[in-house]
């Protein structure tokens, strides 16, 4: 089905060390009354798109737009569609700073006059990478990925939860 998304925010919250693959459609969304969202140190690859901020088909007298989220150090890598994108009703305050976007159809595709800081746009170099999953996704000691991350938004552990003592992007610390 064209129609699944691996985590779907609809409102306010956070997101943050997932490992999100073979999603048929975008690996992270984000719809209806989503605002006020943090997306951080997510590893979302091999999927229709990656990360998708948007709004739109409001509920509880929610007017929108889609604003003040943030999009942080996260790994977005071999993803059919784009990257990282805008859709719907956005506003003109979400930031998206040191993320990794690299082999997507396309990396990035903000609105409003956007734009992305501290991208890095290379391979981020895996231990084991499958498309499908079932690899080793932690960081080969090459990846630029390593120690490039935007501290201020860093969780304290990783996805296995061990505490993260550098700035690494994606789910699991080098």
């Amino acid at each position: 089905c064209g129609y699944y998304q691996g985590i779907y925010l609809s409102t306010s919250g956070i997101a943050d060390n997932n490992l999100i693959y073979a999603i048929s459609n975008t690996g992270i969304t984000s719809w209806h009354n989503a605002t006020n969202l943090t997306i951080t140190n997510n590893t979302v690859f091999g999927n229709g798109q990656g990360i998708t901020i948007g709004g739109g088909g409001y509920y509880n007298g929610f007017a929108g737009p889609h604003d003040y989220s943030i999009v942080a150090n996260n790994i977005v890598y071999d993803n059919t569609g784009t990257g990282i994108d805008e859709e719907g009703t956005t506003g003109t305050h979400n930031q998206y700073m040191n993320n990794l976007s690299y082999g997507n159809g396309g990396n990035f595709s903000l609105r409003n006059g956007l734009t992305h800081t501290g991208t890095i746009t290379a391979d981020p170099q895996f231990a084991n990478y499958i498309r499908t999953g079932g690899g080793d996704y932690r960081l080969k000691n090459t990846s630029p990925a390593i120690a490039t991350a935007a501290k201020t938004y860093l969780p304290t552990i990783d996805l296995p939860g061990a505490t993260r003592l550098q700035a690494d992007m994606g789910a699991y610390k080098y």
